[in-house]
Order: structure tokens, then C-alpha cells, then sequence
């Protein structure tokens, strides 16, 4: 049976990078296939910021589906195939999000809310084919 190998990613890392003030600091974590990773997240600012992963075309239809609820109003959604549900965070509160990762290649994880992911707050993730 496989291990499961869990990534403790500095919380004030990608806090700072998610889900503090916009900023342009870049951030490069690496995995490799099916690692688990544990991101946890601590918003220190004063507004809602979200965590969300996935491959660029699926961050892009992210972005487009923010845009469309915010100019009807509407809610988020749920999440999609593979892709865990966006992980909203309230300011002051802590939340963590658990990935494995399937396929070797770059992942993104970011804030889509309005501003957010322009201003910076995203960081990348090299995954790499397991070696045994």
C-alpha cells in the first residue's frame, strides 16, 4: 500500500499570498502525484477572500463564473469533476483545504474574488510524476 505523504505548507506563506492583502509576491510549492497536501489558510485582512485549485483553464472558468454571479448577484458553486469546491474564508477565521494530487504538472491555487487574483493572490504548485 502506498504511503500517503501530507504537505504542511507554511500558513503564513500562502496567507500572505491567498488571503492577506492583494500583493504581486510569487509562490512556487512542488508535490508529486498523489501527495495529499493540507493547505491551511488564516485570513488576517477584513474581507472574504476564497482558496481555490485546479489547472489554468479551470481557475480561467472560475474567473469567468465570479464574474457572471457578481454582476447577477448569485452564489458560488459547488465545485466541478475533480476540482474541490472554492474554500471561502471569513476575515479572522482559519479553514483548510485537502488536495491530492492526481496528475504531474502546474496547478494554481488563488482568491477570484473581485480584484483578488489580478492584484497577485495566487501561488503555483509544480507537481511531479511519483518516483518509487
Amino acid at each position: 500500500m502506498k504511503s500517503i505523504r501530507i504537505h504542511l505548507l507554511a500558513a503564513t506563506t500562502l496567507s500572505a499570498v491567498v488571503l492577506a492583502a492583494c500583493g504581486s509576491a510569487r509562490v512556487t510549492e512542488t508535490a508529486a502525484t498523489d501527495d495529499t497536501i493540507r493547505f491551511r489558510f488564516r485570513n488576517e485582512g477584513r474581507a472574504v477572500h476564497e482558496a481555490v485549485i485546479g489547472d489554468s483553464t479551470f481557475q480561467q472558468e472560475h474567473a469567468e463564473e465570479m464574474a457572471m454571479m457578481a454582476s447577477m448577484g448569485g452564489a458560488m458553486h459547488d465545485g466541478a469533476g475533480d476540482e474541490p469546491a472554492p474554500l471561502v474564508v471569513a476575515p479572522g477565521e482559519t479553514a483548510e483545504l485537502i488536495y491530492t494530487a492526481a496528475d504531474a504538472g502546474s496547478l494554481l491555487i488563488g482568491c477570484h474574488q473581485p480584484g483578488h487574483w489580478e492584484s497577485g493572490m495566487k501561488a503555483t504548485i509544480a507537481v511531479t510524476a511519483f518516483v518509487r
